[in-house]
């Protein structure tokens, strides 16, 4: 059982392009938002000089948040933060257009490849202390790229703050952002669902 709590957690380290993971190049040093998020790949920004994307102003939202919340940076992500980001070509991704998406490898990302996953239980015993290591590696290790959101009062934009994390905490961060509560009050709370692009309102009694 250990050992397949390892597999998940060591699945989490892999590369994810999309979500809310929120490149440290840019946003370190800023207090005014927003910024141009589009960092160069190689030679020129969002690789474009290689064909792998282009900086663009982020679309603005066609609609409107929930009158009962005051403040929720992620309403419209990346938009606070970001007013330019990449837009990649297809078959890149990354912040920068810099990776290649998924199936896909190779300089230029032209290379199809699969991964199929294995059964742990088909895992030899080196195999296993294997993943077991990357595991710790992943919880230990500070990504050096992302960093992760700390909101101390959602309601007091200045209480954002972006910290450095392990490559384990930011992409457990991404999925743990997009579903955060925001409390409203002491009687009832509303679950604003911003994961996968969607928003749900669900009320609940404390």
């Amino acid at each position: 059982m250990k050992s397949m709590f390892a597999i998940a957690f060591f699945l989490l380290c892999l590369p994810a392009a999309n979500g809310v993971l929120i490149p440290k190049v840019c946003v370190q040093g800023v207090t005014q938002w927003p910024v141009v998020c589009c960092p160069n790949y190689k030679t020129s920004r969002c690789g474009s000089a290689l064909g792998r994307g282009n900086c663009l102003a982020v679309p603005a939202s066609r609609s409107e948040p929930p009158p009962d919340i005051t403040f929720d940076e992620r309403f419209g992500f990346p938009a606070f933060f970001f007013n330019w980001t990449c837009q990649c070509s297809p078959k890149f991704t990354g912040y920068n257009c810099g990776e290649c998406i998924f199936g896909w490898t190779g300089d230029n990302c032209n290379i199809p490849y699969t991964v199929t996953r294995r059964n742990i239980l088909s895992l030899t015993p080196t195999e296993v202390e294997t993943y077991l290591a990357k595991a710790h590696y992943c919880k230990s290790k500070i990504d050096p790229e992302f960093v992760v959101l700390r909101t101390a009062d959602r309601f007091r934009k200045r209480s954002l703050e972006f910290i450095e994390a392990s490559y384990l905490d930011v992409l457990a961060f991404d999925h743990y952002y997009g579903v955060k509560p925001f409390n409203s009050d002491a009687e009832e709370f509303f679950i604003i669902n911003y994961a996968h692009g969607r928003r749900s309102r669900l009320r609940h009694l404390q």
